[in-house]
């Protein structure tokens, strides 16, 4: 019996290698979905990619999923459970939902482990992580960009520049952090100098005016910063250089209500159209004014004052660099950044490879995966520079392959296309790195408002300002001192009062703890 329990013994010992551990692949493949439609050379760009992956990642390969309506499948994936390793996922996503539904794991032990680069841009760029952290947990790698929000501005024909007193407008804007009557006094000069020359209703220059929401929501509000509302509109916000950070509707200040009057003046001087409403605002590329968008900075003015010209269009910079400042954080801050799903089968190579993409080894890799292959996609025109063959800014649909850079990496790495001014990308990695520690910390730097308390308060709100918003801001309501007000005893009724009195207690709470 004892003779053959050894045998039965060693026979066991003999098989164990071969049949006691299941054996592991030699290679695994990451799926990365990206907000994107495919592109014909998709498939060749990847099998290049994967040759060079043999040597930065051995046993990894990458299937880059182009998908333009990622958004609308994400729900369906995350319910049943479609493994993905890797996601694009930024502006088009409510981003703290997610990370409350758990469709993304928390970082910092992958990062610890396997990212050495990302835990030093952790450091370098403290402004992009905190928008990805919650309660201490990394949830998403930004993506740095060479784009900055230094500045919002507005922009006028070059041809119409003549009529605008510019040293007066740029002093009134620069003089306070927020809009004030003094700047509206000279917008409303600019209207009458071109209405009296009858420089309307040219080839380039159209009648009238209709981006009035754009000119609100970047001209008009800034020094003032919205909190806690995510993508719903409810206008929740504080002054950036408030020490009390009062809480308050941006509807409800001075600025606002300034503006009312002001576009109701010039809807009455047929500068708004009559019927705007029904759509007949102008062409929009025809603008006597536009108030722009906030990707703007100082860098290369054409004049000193704040004034930059492209093209037909004359920029005018309205934030002084003394009246920039830092403030809240929010997870929608980051409008662009890479998730790893819960889903995902593989992810610590997962985390590698974005890894590998935020470094100068994976350099070449990153632009690969961004432009595709030199002499087939694009041609170097310097050491850092390329001129795609059929697009100047970023690929699209009709491309044969181009991947908008800022939806893969770390801009630093990649090469810049003829959209990207010479000397840009040092200019702005100066100001993430150094200028955005030295500026104002407003009395919420750093805090983020928990606004689960008041989500149906919130969409409530959001729906009451939606229904009157068009008549205020575009001026064609005689009465619209009425109409405001009705707004807003409307809009209490939904629970105005109670979103900024549950904010303001969480606000004062975080000011009292960081005395």
């Amino acid at each position: 019996m004892k003779k053959l329990t050894a045998i039965l013994l060693v026979c066991l010992l003999l098989i164990a290698p071969l049949s006691g551990c299941e054996k592991k692949e030699d290679t695994i493949t990451l799926r990365w979905t990206i907000m994107m439609s495919e592109q014909k050379d998709l498939s060749m760009v990847l099998e290049k990619a994967n040759e060079m992956l043999k040597d930065l990642l051995p046993g990894v390969k990458l299937n880059l999923e182009c998908v333009d309506s990622l958004p609308d499948k994400w729900s369906m994936w995350m319910s049943s459970g479609e493994p993905i390793d890797l996601a694009w996922s930024g502006y088009s996503f409510d981003m703290a939902s997610e990370i409350k539904k758990n469709s993304y794991i928390g970082l910092n032990e992958l990062v610890e482990k396997y990212a050495p680069h990302i835990k030093q841009e952790i450091e370098d760029y403290d402004y992009a992580y905190n928008a990805t952290t919650i309660d201490g947990e990394l949830y998403a790698i930004p993506h740095i960009q060479y784009y900055v929000a230094e500045t919002t501005y507005m922009t006028i024909p070059t041809e119409l520049e003549q009529y605008m007193d510019s040293d007066a407008l740029l002093n009134a804007a620069h003089g306070s952090p927020t809009t004030q009557e003094d700047f509206f006094i000279e917008l409303d000069n600019y209207f009458q100098n071109i209405k009296q020359a009858d420089a309307w209703d040219t080839d380039t220059v159209g009648r009238y005016i209709n981006n009035l929401k754009n000119f609100m929501q970047f001209v008009l509000s800034r020094g003032f910063e919205y909190v806690g509302c995510g993508t719903n509109t409810a206008y929740i916000c504080y002054e950036a250089f408030d020490p009390n950070a009062e809480i308050k509707c941006f509807l409800e200040t001075e600025q606002f209500k300034m503006f009312m009057k002001y576009v109701r003046k010039w809807y009455e001087d047929g500068i708004i159209s009559p019927d705007i409403l029904t759509g007949g605002g102008g062409d929009a590329s025809r603008q006597s004014i536009m108030g722009g968008h906030t990707v703007e900075n100082w860098y290369n003015v054409d004049d000193e004052r704040g004034i930059k010209r492209k093209g037909d269009l004359t920029y005018y910079l309205l934030e002084a660099k003394e009246n920039k400042w830092q403030g809240v954080v929010d997870i929608v801050n980051e409008a662009t950044c890479t998730v790893i799903p819960y889903t995902a089968k593989h992810p610590e190579e997962a985390i590698q490879l974005v890894d590998l993409l935020h470094s100068e080894e994976g350099k070449e890799l990153l632009n690969l995966l961004c432009y595709g292959i030199e002499g087939v996609h694009y041609d170097k025109i310097g050491e850092n520079r390329i001129q795609p063959y059929d697009y100047d800014t970023q690929g699209d649909a009709n491309s044969a392959y181009g991947i908008p850079n800022w939806m893969l990496g770390n801009l630093n790495y990649v090469y810049e296309v003829p959209v990207v001014t010479e000397g840009q990308p040092e200019y702005v990695d100066n100001y993430n790195r150094v200028t955005r520690k030295e500026q104002h910390k407003s009395a919420l730097y750093n805090f983020r408002v928990d606004n689960s308390n008041v989500t149906k308060e919130i969409s409530q709100v959001t729906a009451v300002f939606a229904e009157y918003l068009n008549q205020l801001v575009f001026g064609v309501s005689a009465d619209y001192e009425k109409i405001y007000n009705e707004m807003i005893k409307k809009a209490e009724k939904a629970g105005l009062r109670t979103i900024i009195e549950d904010f303001q207690k969480q606000a004062d709470a975080y000011m009292e703890s960081n005395k």
